[in-house]
């Protein structure tokens, strides 16, 4: 959370994750994929996503600083005794949610993904703090037993904790670079726009 919504720095080498295990780029991508080994947690596979900034609207972007941008904490085997409640005061989080409009939703509990998939996902907004810089989003999915277990015993899969950006697609980074440039002329003239 201190990273992802305070903007903590993002140093993949602290170990604050464990050792790194794995990393990914694609080609043309400016952003990693890290995945970590953690011994506290030998059951987790624990995975850290940087991606380019998305509030920098430059139109190259290998030249975009860099930033983080999603966190995945992936139990196999799934693990018992780990509620909602826990979660929730641990990571501080709202009992809403936000979707990609902005709209505010109330509750947590979502329906299953799909028919025949015995999840029970749970999505949250993390709390903002005075030094909080980005919303944050939060989904925890449980799996239900399907075994002797009592079924309201779940059993937790995996956290995703998200920041979020607004969308801009590359139409998008192009207006917000043409408005920024207008502003600037109409503040400077054109002495005051890069040629």
């Amino acid at each position: 959370m201190a990273i992802l919504r305070d903007d903590k720095p993002f140093n993949p080498n602290s170990e604050i994750f464990g050792r790194i295990r794995l990393t990914e780029t694609e080609p043309g991508y400016p952003g990693v994929d890290y995945s970590f080994k953690n011994i506290s947690i030998p059951p987790a596979t624990i995975e850290f996503q940087t991606a380019s900034n998305p509030l920098d609207y430059s139109e190259d972007r290998m030249k975009v600083p860099v930033v983080p941008k999603h966190f995945q904490l992936d139990f196999d085997p799934s693990i018992y005794g780990i509620t909602q409640d826990m979660l929730k005061q641990r990571l501080d989080l709202a009992d809403c949610w936000v979707d990609r409009d902005g709209t505010k939703h109330d509750g947590n509990r979502r329906p299953p993904p799909g028919p025949g998939l015995l999840l029970q996902p749970y999505r949250y907004r993390a709390n903002a703090h005075a030094n909080s810089r980005f919303p944050v989003d939060v989904e925890i999915v449980y799996g239900i037993p399907t075994g002797d277990e009592p079924k309201d015993k779940l059993v937790l899969m995996f956290i995703n904790i998200e920041r979020v950006y607004p969308l801009a697609l590359p139409e998008d980074r192009e207006k917000m670079r043409e408005e920024k440039e207008q502003r600037t002329r109409n503040l400077y003239g054109n002495s005051g726009v890069a040629k």
